[in-house]
């Protein structure tokens, strides 16, 4: 089948262009986790062998053995001695993170080859499409990121360098004047893999038959070509080991180096190193497998049951002789070892995973079976990770070593050999790629949107049908707060800032000073009324009455993502995952448990951005008349004249009414009267002074309610400032349209276009820059109604009424608070960091227990990382989508979310994750509308699959979120970075 990538408008980046920005992105999500700690054992191999190899011989390398352990053969030996040495000369003082960051290079590096590798090797026998999809299955592959970037080993060398000889041996298949040489080159790649991990030597009889699999007159050329690729594998190994013989003996360097090879395989003499396979279905792990079943060791049984696999996969392939059985044998052999032999480790059938990208395009089967390898090796990975705390001193108190996760290990073995036997049957009874097993690639060639009229309104206007999207937001916002709400008051004592926000509570009902006077008062009040609503200082002083009105805004926020998302998207259904999405949300489900602003400022944020996206498509709907040059300069000097009596009047009650205050107030309350003496002159007076109708519209409604949202948002911490942003980019994008226009024809002879965001004559600039004034002056001074009615200014004296140059004070103090702020914490974090989750903030740890039963209760504010990794990818293609189709909605998003997160970078200030968390909400209505666009290509499993995977991973990250007192290697388990810790 032909399989359409993308269409022509995209065209303009080429292929090669994709795959080299897939490989960047792979890239820098493996830089992200290039820290951490990995598998200390593997890595501090790695360590020692580099350093052993700088500074000795290779000669003297085994018999020495660096700290006297050497198990790999000789291949990867000269990367290290590569590495030993660089590191040697960039620190030769010592630089712990460098060394591991070049240990773990290698592996990362090759990640991208055999990416690149993988879609050349598709392309070969399937569209554009499926090769690069097979690239982006392995490069974006969590398991994959896993070994090489968090754990530090060297699967991918190996395996890539055993795809690379699939790759060569299937151009030797052309049966061209190069096929020779490509035969010879697959041979020694084949070594070259073989030399760094002998896995891939299962794939020796495959090469070999590959001989027999020709057209009859070719046969001879092939096996000529074969018998000279085997004596090149030959040479390569005798040439690659010889500087590591111990004596120097040329002779038997090959009989040295087969001893390598079964001493390694000798000394893990179990049924299973860890390994999710065959012989972990029902038993534990590390038995010894000399055990005997039916007379037979469980050893024997595995060699024979491989060889026979192996055996039935050759028969077939040399009935089929295609290019695709071939590929399709190597993956079942690869699979095949690992499922059916003894003493496989975790990470062994990473061969079989690569393979199995290349075969994505035969079936929708090797799609899913891959998927479930993914998903057991990154199981097993994490296993393995549990099993070295669990053997290593203190270890894991109440933990069987052999078996840790009980049944869990066994289900997930059963998976592993269930895809196995699965792949073999289809493929000893089938044909490679039939149609009835195979699927359509999503074609990813979005149709361009048809060109709408100017001021077109009809997206964005369809809002909750009733009753299904009432019943379904109303109750995802109850669900939401059921779970919020189950134990919201544990723990009972202030932690973090409820020692600021749940103390001004007290403060305010007692009318005390105010000890934090660094954050505006809206979400202090909040928090305030939260405790009178449980009885005041009497009875609500407690973390019942701090906390309930910010579960009550976690819940909101679900509700209003819903229907925002149902006017963005359109769908019931992805309206309803986009608030699952958010209310499975880790940081989401803390901050909206705990008595401080950032629930409140959420909900705020969400509600600014919503009500201004109905008042950027209401006002499409505005009628404009055109004005004759003659009305528009009697508008014009009228509305000179209105502004000018509205200074006049501000002037002439500020000095009657405030004539004590200090000049710079008098100038903010000028300011602020302004515009609100201008606002009734331009909406009340104007029309009936130049007989024009001025009723009112659904815009001017919205419009005020984005005003009054933005100015709560503001008016509970300054930050809130920056979706003031968001709507100056939208209000430029949509006026300076005209401009754009005449640009176009006058300086590009470009034809016309609609203005594609947007008439720009339905916006109102001066209504819209005084309503949003007026309002945040307003709801700024009813915030202070405390503070005017009367509080103590210092903590001993008594309350007294504030002025307006008081509270004007109290601002510029707050700002040189924020400004000249120098202070550390454990847990600040940085601006780049929040969408990778690498710094999290611990509220809360209670410890308990010693020695082996230690148990320990945190709070983490944690996004759900599958969450927010996903967003990495969503967001921007929201915005690509948001450009291509010219859709309002997409781009206010993607807008929002970067004019609420890059302000950052200037920030003079620490920082936490948590000022991050009013763009989680956007990050899962991005990945809301990356689903849907999934589904709509026929993507539904993957769609469905993700949100059970966050939903997963919301359950296994529960105990962190939540307090539970937990035994400290299960908290261990969950931080998955070291910077979590």
């Amino acid at each position: 089948s032909q399989f359409v990538l993308y269409s022509k408008p995209m065209q303009r980046l080429s292929s090669r262009g994709r795959l080299i920005a897939l490989l960047v992105i792979a890239l820098l999500v493996r830089l992200a986790f290039v820290l951490n700690a990995g598998f200390s054992i593997d890595v501090g191999d790695f360590q020692a062998w580099a350093s052993q190899l700088a500074s000795g011989s290779f000669a003297t390398f085994y018999p020495t053995g660096g700290h006297g352990f050497a198990d790999y053969p000789p291949g990867y030996l000269y990367v290290l001695w590569l590495i030993g040495h660089i590191y040697a000369w960039l620190a030769p003082h010592g630089n712990a993170g460098l060394f591991l960051a070049l240990v773990k290079a290698p592996a990362i590096l090759m990640d991208l080859f055999d990416a690149a590798v993988l879609y050349a090797l598709v392309r070969r026998y399937a569209g554009e499409a499926w090769a690069f999809g097979a690239a982006a299955i392995f490069a974006l592959n969590p398991a994959a990121i896993f070994v090489s970037s968090a754990w530090g080993q060297v699967d991918s060398v190996s395996g890539g360098l055993a795809l690379l000889a699939v790759y060569l041996m299937v151009r030797a298949g052309d049966d061209d004047n190069d096929s020779a040489w490509f035969t010879v080159e697959a041979w020694i790649a084949l070594a070259a893999s073989v030399l760094v991990k002998p896995q891939a030597a299962v794939l020796v009889p495959l090469f070999i038959a590959f001989a027999f699999a020709g057209r009859r007159e070719r046969l001879d050329r092939r096996a000529f070509a074969t018998v000279a690729g085997i004596v090149a594998a030959f040479i390569f190994a005798a040439l690659v080991a010889r500087p590591f013989h111990p004596d120097g003996n040329s002779i038997d360097v090959l009989i040295w180096l087969k001893g390598i090879y079964l001493a390694g395989y000798d000394g893990y003499s179990y049924n299973s190193v860890n390994a999710f396979n065959l012989w972990t279905v029902a038993r534990q792990f590390w038995l010894p497998d000399s055990q005997p079943i039916v007379f037979l060791s469980q050893h024997i049984w595995g060699e024979l049951l491989f060889a026979g696999a192996t055996g039935l996969i050759l028969w077939r392939y040399l009935q089929k002789r295609t290019t695709e059985s071939f590929v399709e044998a190597s993956a079942l052999i690869a699979f095949a070892f690992f499922i059916l032999m003894t003493r496989m480790h975790e990470r062994y059938v990473f061969d079989a995973l690569l393979l199995l990208c290349a075969c994505i395009s035969f079936g929708r089967r090797y799609l899913i079976a891959t998927i479930a390898v993914t998903v057991t090796l990154f199981a097993n990975l994490i296993y393995s990770l549990e099993y070295l705390k669990a053997v290593t001193p203190p270890g894991l108190p109440g933990v069987n070593a052999v078996d840790i996760w009980g049944a869990g290990d066994h289900l997930l073995s059963l998976l592993n050999v269930a895809a196995f036997f699965v792949l073999g049957f289809v493929y000893l009874n089938g044909e490679a790629g039939e149609a009835s097993d195979a699927i359509a690639l999503p074609t990813f060639n979005w149709p361009k949107a048809p060109p709408r009229a100017e001021g077109d309104p009809k997206e964005g206007t369809l809002g909750l049908l009733w009753p299904l999207d009432y019943l379904l937001s109303i109750g995802i916002g109850f669900a939401s707060f059921v779970l919020l709400f189950i134990n919201y008051w544990f723990p009972a004592d202030k932690i973090f800032d409820e020692i600021y926000f749940a103390r001004a509570a007290e403060n305010y009902l007692t009318r005390n000073y105010i000890y934090e006077s660094t954050h505006p008062p809206v979400t202090k009040l909040l928090i305030t009324l939260s405790t009178w609503m449980f009885g005041g200082m009497a009875h609500g002083d407690t973390s019942y009455g701090w906390r309930f009105l910010d579960v009550v805004a976690g819940a909101a926020v679900v509700w209003l993502l819903y229907v925002f998302a149902k006017r963005i998207t359109g769908s019931t259904l992805f309206a309803s995952c986009a608030a699952i999405l958010l209310a499975l949300d880790g940081q989401h489900f803390v901050q909206s448990r705990i008595a401080t602003p950032e629930a409140f400022v959420a909900f705020f944020s969400l509600a600014a951005i919503y009500t201004f996206y109905r008042f950027w498509i209401a006002s499409q709907e505005r009628e404009t008349p055109p004005f004759a040059l003659n009305d528009f300069l009697t508008t014009l000097k009228a509305r000179g004249l209105g502004v000018l009596a509205s200074i006049v009047l501000s002037i002439g009650v500020v000095l009657l009414r405030f004539p004590t205050e200090a000049f710079s107030t008098k100038v903010v309350l000028v300011v602020y009267m302004t515009t609100g003496f201008y606002l009734v002159y331009r909406l009340l007076l104007e029309g009936r002074l130049l007989k024009r109708s001025s009723k009112p519209h659904a815009a001017d409604l919205w419009l005020a309610l984005f005003s009054i949202s933005a100015a709560l948002l503001v008016t509970s911490k300054w930050y809130g400032v920056m979706v003031y942003g968001v709507a100056v980019v939208v209000l430029a994008l949509v006026t300076l349209q005209p401009a754009w226009r005449t640009f176009r024809e006058e300086y590009l002879d470009r034809a016309r276009v609609p203005y594609a965001w947007g008439t720009p004559f339905g916006f109102r600039l001066d209504v819209i820059f005084c309503t949003v004034l007026f309002a945040l002056g307003s709801i700024y001074a009813l915030a202070y109604i405390p503070h005017f009615i009367g509080l103590k200014d210092l903590p001993q004296s008594p309350p007294r009424a504030y002025t307006v140059t008081d509270v004007v004070d109290m601002q510029y103090g707050a700002f040189e608070y924020h400004d000249h702020l120098v202070a550390t914490h454990p847990y600040q974090s940085v601006w780049w960091q929040w969408p990778l989750d690498i710094r999290p903030v611990m509220y809360y740890a209670k410890y308990g227990g010693s020695g082996d039963h230690v148990t320990v209760g945190y709070i983490y504010s944690l996004p759900n990382p599958i969450i927010l990794w996903f967003g990495l990818l969503a967001v921007p293609f929201v915005g690509w989508l948001a450009w291509r189709e010219r859709n309002k909605g997409y781009a206010l998003v993607v807008i929002a979310y970067l004019a609420q997160w890059l302000p950052w970078i200037a920030t003079p200030r620490i920082a936490w994750n948590y000022h991050f968390y009013v763009n989680v909400a956007l990050i899962c209505l991005c990945n809301a509308i990356a689903l849907q666009q999934a589904w709509k290509r026929g993507w539904k499993i993957p769609a469905i699959a993700y949100v059970v995977l966050v939903a997963v991973a919301f359950v296994f990250f529960y105990p962190i979120l939540a307090g539970v007192v937990t035994p400290m290697w299960q908290v261990q388990m969950r931080q998955w970075l070291h910077s979590w810790s």
